[in-house]
């Protein structure tokens, strides 16, 4: 059996962490950890570098509480440290260049959706039904 996808993701935005959250137990993966803000963001590159424990899919939204190139930033600094780390763009920018996907957070079609993202990257199927069957 195959191991899991290790997701992590930053987001200044608690909703949308909620939203990845939703989006990943509907896929039957875990969320991963979580981080709001650029410092935390910048303690995790470190731990992660020593470590070299490095996940396999990156959530990264634009803003993480300081300005509009927090996660190009972030972003940069990632691909230096995990160069084999999918990065996905997590953004309204739907002009953003800065992840190997982009995932536009007001997105409606499939293309630039999240949804569509993980699932292709980690293999799993979206479950539209979540409630339990008998």
């Amino acid at each position: 059996m195959a191991k899991d996808k290790i997701l992590v993701q930053f987001d200044f935005d608690e909703n949308y962490g909620t939203v990845v959250d939703l989006i990943c137990f509907n896929l039957g993966i875990d969320s991963g950890k979580y981080f709001k803000t650029f410092k935390d963001a910048n303690a995790y590159l470190m731990i992660i570098n020593k470590s070299k424990d490095f996940p396999d899919i990156a959530i990264i939204a634009g803003y993480l509480g300081r300005g509009s190139t927090d996660g190009e930033e972030l972003a940069k600094k990632f691909r230096e440290i995990s160069p084999k780390t999918k990065i996905i763009a997590y953004t309204a920018d739907d002009e953003a260049k800065w992840g190997d996907y982009l995932a536009i957070k007001s997105s409606d079609g499939q293309e630039n959706s999240l949804i569509g993202i993980l699932a292709k990257l980690t293999g799993k199927e979206f479950n539209f039904d979540n409630s339990k069957t008998k």
